[in-house]
């Protein structure tokens, strides 16, 4: 590729005369002209260094060659060949006095020199020039101007995910759930262009998920859990048949092969099904030692692998938290036998929760599904310094994009989520409450019952604080910025105030608050650490709760003064939430467990003396009040209890049942009476579809 393409600048014909210089080049010396370890290097050579003149490499090289060759491959465009047409000339001057044994005399050049053939390897260099005129002008494809074109590439019920090309781009497996909600996903593969799907694993005690294909085409690697439970790396045939185990400590991410089909990275955790601690490491096929290729943030987890076609470079996705929701790609350079060869790169900022993650075929571009307000694909450059693209063609709900290694083409998963605020009281349906076509979260009840806010990106292309009455009437816009994400938000026990915590431009989240009736936001924490998340408040008013840096900080309101309360690591996890007990003696946390199953202690705001206050809280959905302690019981399946623990007696009784618990909520929000929670409700309907970018770049 160009320079100018290599820094994401504008392109044109003069583009693809340095692309054809660099063919040539290497025709002629059977060297590559900016060769380096790895892709990374090689694309900081085509920015930075010059290529030795292809004489010196091959001494008897017609010094007109060589300039025609160095012509082409010059930094500046408007120093080379204008055109392909003046470039066609020049190159059919030079064969023809090649074939004869002439002098050669080029376009705007005079030359005394004659040779009778060349001298090295006459008929081979003849034939490196017609055959490098005869691919890029005989044979070259169409233009690429093609627009791309977005098409479906299943149309069946029920939820697609996780396309994967095949090595020669004619059929993709994927996962399906049959169409049957609830189901666990199965493996298929379908055709490119149509002809049906055809299962190739049919046990329904596991669900699998992230296929991808050996280079050889004749192995599928992929990821087979128990619902709930562990997942162990599996290999299938396309055609179906017996699965072999390749590790039983993976997670449910997608794998990656080495591009010789020796190796898979996967994504290790230390007690799986837990993600945190995670890392990705390198498995020989044929069994061996397993090595490690990256070392992940002690709070966070490494997941998602990607070789470039090379071989020399591998992309993944690197999470600073243990749910996923503050990760980056990251690049690190891998020698020939896949040893890590320096400090890997980060390459994006601020892309949030990532779903997928894959090279363009030209091994200059990571494409990756990204979601820091609604999913959607982007695209990074490799050697840019430039910014991530929105790829806008996929359109919102976009990810889990695959590339073909044959044509230009990407499949990604299309699915949209719409999920609503409902209220649900003793002895009475659910009742929606705040209704829209976006996803409205993180619902937060005003200590008199008279108002909640949520977090919602229906206005705009940020995630705002809104503010709304009891009954959802009146809803209006709190925050403006000043990230792109202003999500969490927690009432000051007066009702006046608002804390929320906000993903800046720095990539990172930091708490913030505001008047409940709107003003200019006052940043209330810069540390410790990157992140400061999820703010609660003390009883009193005075002190602000969050999580950062592996533990429970707190920041006094008036001079922002801040104080660790937990210890770094408790019971071997960071603890998520936090919330003072309704007395204000005890400060209350849960405790990172088994997806979402978090059990809840209590520590003494003097004493610090730790007791477990329940075993599960699922999803941290939790709150202390006069009238008890509220929680989300854990279970099997969607349904919740939501229970009243009376810690004096130990009395713990249901209150309610939740049909269904779609998203975590951060505390469970409780009228002040008692009666009502308020929870958020996925009712979008129940599908996802692969879809296909045709004439992709």
């Amino acid at each position: 590729m160009a320079p100018e393409q290599a820094a994401s600048g504008t392109t044109d014909a003069r583009s693809d005369i340095f692309s054809f210089g660099a063919v040539l080049y290497e025709m002629a010396t059977g060297q590559r002209a900016f060769a380096g370890k790895s892709s990374e290097e090689t694309l900081e050579r085509v920015l930075q260094a010059a290529p030795t003149p292809p004489g010196t490499i091959v001494p008897t090289m017609p010094p007109d060659l060589q300039r025609v060759i160095l012509r082409c491959l010059r930094k500046d465009p408007s120093r080379r060949f204008q055109t392909m047409a003046d470039l066609k000339v020049d190159l059919l001057e030079i064969k023809e006095t090649s074939d004869s044994g002439g002098t050669v005399r080029t376009a705007g050049e005079r030359s005394n020199w004659r040779t009778p053939m060349w001298t090295a390897a006459p008929a081979v260099a003849a034939l490196a020039v017609a055959l490098a005129i005869y691919v890029f002008f005989a044979r070259k494809p169409p233009s690429s101007d093609a627009p791309m074109r977005v098409t479906p590439l299943t149309t069946i019920s029920g939820s697609e995910s996780w396309p994967e090309f095949s090595p020669d781009g004619t059929q993709v497996a994927f996962t399906w759930d049959g169409g049957i909600s609830g189901a666990n996903n199965q493996v298929y593969i379908t055709l490119v262009g149509g002809g049906g799907s055809r299962q190739i694993t049919n046990d329904q005690r596991y669900s699998y998920t992230a296929p991808s294909w050996s280079p050889d085409g004749r192995q599928i690697a992929v990821s087979r859990c128990v619902p709930g439970g562990r997942c162990e790396l599996r290999l299938i045939s396309p055609l179906g048949g017996q699965d072999t185990k390749v590790n039983e400590s993976t997670l449910d991410f997608k794998s990656a092969w080495s591009p010789d089909g020796k190796f898979l990275a996967a994504a290790l955790a230390p007690t799986p099904p837990i993600r945190q601690g995670a890392a990705i490491l390198l498995l020989p096929v044929a069994g061996g030692a397993v090595r490690r290729l990256t070392q992940p943030n002690a709070s966070g987890f490494d997941f998602n692998p990607a070789f470039s076609r090379d071989g020399l470079s591998l992309a993944y996705v690197s999470c600073l938290d243990p749910n996923g929701l503050d990760c980056d790609v990251y690049l690190t350079a891998l020698t020939p036998t896949l040893e890590v060869s320096g400090a890997p790169r980060r390459v994006t900022h601020n892309a949030g929760v990532v779903r997928g993650l894959a090279w363009t075929r030209d091994g200059t571009t990571l494409i990756y599904g990204s979601r820091t307000v609604v999913t959607t694909l982007y695209r990074v450059r490799i050697g840019a310094a430039g910014q991530s693209e929105r790829v806008e063609v996929a359109g919102f709900g976009a990810g889990e994009p695959a590339t073909s290694s044959v044509g230009d083409r990407l499949a990604f998963t299309r699915s949209f989520s719409n999920i609503d605020v409902y209220r649900l009281t003793a002895g009475r349906p659910p009742q929606p409450i705040v209704t829209s076509s976006f996803k409205d979260e993180q619902p937060a009840v005003s200590p008199d019952g008279q108002r909640f806010a949520f977090c919602t990106s229906r206005s705009t292309d940020a995630v705002e604080v809104w503010v709304t009455s009891a009954d959802g009437s009146g809803a209006r816009q709190l925050t403006h910025g000043p990230g792109s994400w202003q999500c969490s938000p927690r009432w000051s026990p007066d009702g006046k105030t608002i804390a929320f915590d906000s993903l800046g431009a720095d990539g990172h989240r930091h708490i913030w608050t505001i008047d409940a009736e709107g003003a200019t936001p006052t940043q209330l924490t810069t540390g410790p650490g990157n992140d400061q998340m999820v703010p609660t408040w003390s009883r009193d008013g005075a002190w602000v709760y969050y999580s950062a840096s592996g533990c429970i900080w707190k920041t006094r309101i008036s001079d922002r003064h801040a104080e660790q309360v937990t210890k770094e690591i408790v019971q071997g996890e960071a603890p998520a939430y936090a919330a003072e007990s309704a007395d204000g003696k005890e400060l209350l946390y849960s405790v990172p467990g088994k997806t979402g199953q978090n059990p809840v202690v209590a520590m003494t705001l003097g004493g610090r003396a730790l007791h477990q206050v329940v075993s599960c809280a699922f999803n941290d959905a939790f709150a202390d009040s006069p009238r008890g302690f509220f929680y989300a019981a854990c279970g099997e399946g969607g349904i919740r209890q939501v229970r009243v623990l009376d810690r004096r007696t130990g009395n713990d009784r249901v209150l309610l049942t939740l049909d269904t618990w779609d998203t975590g909520i951060m505390g469970l929000p409780v009228s002040p009476d008692g009666t009502s929670v308020y929870y958020p409700k996925d009712v979008s309907p129940h599908s996802a579809d692969l879809m296909l970018i045709e004439n992709f770049r």
